[in-house]
């Protein structure tokens, strides 16, 4: 299985200016679309994805036309998302703080394989408080505790420090890091992670710098078991 991870931004491009993303997402959506699907990916975890702008949706278009089935919370925020042409059961996204226009959250669903269920979650954290970060943490794991299946959690923790042990500790998931992911253009502060069940075993983690947004994606490529 294979997993592409990528903060857009809001598709405003490398320089983040998001009150120029809307302006921009109809030229910098299909370019960051045809640079993941050239990446083959089984599932394509978001964030920062933005909603529908205007006539022009850059989430549900961005891997082409064929049918692609899109995770993401509703309403006119941003935030994560996942898109897949598998057959994606138990979708679910939400916002931290559905009051909040920070877009923090996550969106998830569940990938039946022949290994069994796989959870495959995009998440996005608090950027500059710890206690929030911890906060959101606890209540992502009190949403995965009923869940007995594999897990896959890819995504922008905002954190090289305290935070992506915490949540591995959490959830009961190993963390794998692919080095610095921020910024894209001189990558220095590890932000950008994936965290697997134990009985997944992931053959590669690479980040990748040439997609035009201000985090590297991150490509993981797992080996399910028998």
């Amino acid at each position: 299985m294979r997993i592409v991870s990528l903060n857009v931004a809001q598709f405003a491009g490398r320089s983040a200016i998001i009150p120029l993303a809307r302006l921009r997402a109809p030229q910098i959506a299909p370019r960051i679309g045809a640079l993941l699907a050239a990446e083959k990916p089984d599932v394509v975890a978001l964030q920062e994805a933005p909603a529908k702008l205007g006539d022009f949706d850059p989430v549900t278009d961005l891997l082409g036309p064929s049918p692609v089935h899109v995770v993401r919370a509703p309403g006119p925020r941003h935030g994560p998302a996942l898109l897949t042409r598998h057959p994606l059961r138990l979708p679910n996204a939400q916002h931290f703080k559905p009051d909040s226009l920070n877009g923090k959250g996550w969106a998830l669903g569940e990938l039946q394989t022949k290994a069994g269920r796989v959870l495959i979650v995009s998440l996005h954290l608090a950027t500059l408080s710890p206690a929030s970060r911890q906060r959101q943490i606890e209540r992502l794991g009190t949403e995965l505790d009923a869940y007995d299946g594999l897990k896959v959690v890819v995504g922008d923790v905002n954190s090289g420090g305290r935070a992506p042990l915490q949540l591995a500790e959490r959830l009961n998931l190993v963390p794998y890091s692919a080095g610095a992911t921020f910024p894209s253009s001189a990558p220095s502060m590890r932000l950008d992670w994936a965290f697997t069940s134990a009985e997944i075993t992931v053959r590669s983690l690479v980040s990748l710098s040439h997609l035009p947004s201000d985090h590297c994606a991150l490509r993981l490529d797992l080996l399910l078991p028998n």
